[in-house]
Formats: C-alpha cells, sequence, structure tokens
C-alpha cells in the first residue's frame, strides 16, 4: 500500500492478508518490494520514495520482523528486485532510483555497483537476463530510454532512446521482443 506505508502480503487462492506491516516508512512512500530467497527461508525487501529524505531498504521476514537494513541503500527508490548469481552463489538487490540504478550485495551488506549515465530521470523497472555467461540488466527510464547494463562489470552496453516521454513498466517475452 504505497501512500500509506503498509507493506501486505495476499494468499492468492482464497485472497486473504497473511501479513500487513504497517508503517514500513516514516514517511514518503512504498512504491516497491519483491521477495528475497535466502537459505531456504522467503523474506520481503522494501524500498521507500521520498523527495527530501529516503529510508535504507529493509528486509522483512514472514511474520513483519525486520531482519536488517541494506547499508548506504537511502535513495530515492522506485523499483526494486533481487537477483541470485549461481556462477558467485551471492544475493543481489537492485534498486531504481532517481538519476541511476544501484546493486547491493545482500551478503556483505555493501553497496556492488552504482550505474549511472549522467541523466537526471528516475529508473523505474529493470529486468536482469542471463546469456552468453554475461549477466546484464535492462532498465527503463523517465527519460524515454532503455539501456543495457554488464551487471558485474559496470559497463554501459547500449543505450536506445524508444520516445521522448516516460518509459514505465517493460517486460522481456524472448530474446528478441520486449514490451514497453
Amino acid at each position: 500500500s504505497s501512500f500509506d506505508n503498509n507493506l501486505k502480503l495476499w494468499n492468492v487462492n482464497n485472497w486473504t492478508c497473511i501479513i500487513d506491516i504497517k508503517n514500513i516508512n516514516a514517511s514518503g512512500s512504498l512504491v516497491s518490494a519483491c521477495f528475497l530467497k535466502e537459505d531456504n527461508k522467503n523474506y520481503i525487501v522494501s524500498s521507500n520514495d521520498h523527495l527530501s529524505y529516503c529510508e535504507k531498504i529493509k528486509i522483512f521476514d514472514f511474520e513483519g520482523k525486520k531482519i536488517k537494513e541494506i547499508n548506504d541503500s537511502n535513495y530515492l527508490t522506485c523499483y526494486i528486485d533481487s537477483y541470485y548469481d549461481n556462477k558467485f552463489s551471492k544475493n543481489y538487490i537492485i534498486s531504481g532510483n532517481y538519476k541511476f540504478v544501484q546493486s547491493y550485495d545482500y551478503n556483505e551488506n555493501k553497496l556492488y555497483h552504482k550505474y549511472c549515465d549522467k541523466d537526471q530521470n528516475s529508473h523505474v523497472s529493470i529486468i536482469i537476463i542471463n546469456n552468453n555467461d554475461t549477466l546484464k540488466f535492462i532498465d527503463s527510464c523517465m527519460d524515454g530510454n532503455i539501456r543495457i547494463w554488464n551487471f558485474h562489470s559496470c559497463i554501459l552496453i547500449d543505450k536506445m532512446k524508444i520516445i521522448d516521454q516516460y518509459l514505465i513498466g517493460i517486460c522481456l517475452w524472448n530474446d528478441d521482443c520486449l514490451f514497453i
């Protein structure tokens, strides 16, 4: 629940609310959350979107207990996701923020990379792709561009101007098609 900063988990089989964690953030809004799995346990990763003061990314268990906060993550966050890299046996959290995308090493609780292309807009959707042994991600930005980054080297592989308006959600249909 974005504006009241409540994080709700629903059972889709009978539409009952399993958990309702109230007041995730003191101010701003909760615009994105995701799941993270570690040691066969499921967690919820939450974000904060506030123009003047952003709180850190927070991790909760399914009982509503805050497990930890991610260091150096108090940025205006529009999108959040997690990714488990089998090659390095590590969990990462990826956040789409105002002006940049960041990845965090979940286990070491520190910033992994900051992906920045001198834009002044919000990065609002991210897709992780692993092909040809190169981990990449595609992000959509409110400047109308799609960017493709090498996840581990932090190199911008490609940038494509799609439209002179906001790009919000993206979905990878297959290796050749991206829905925008």
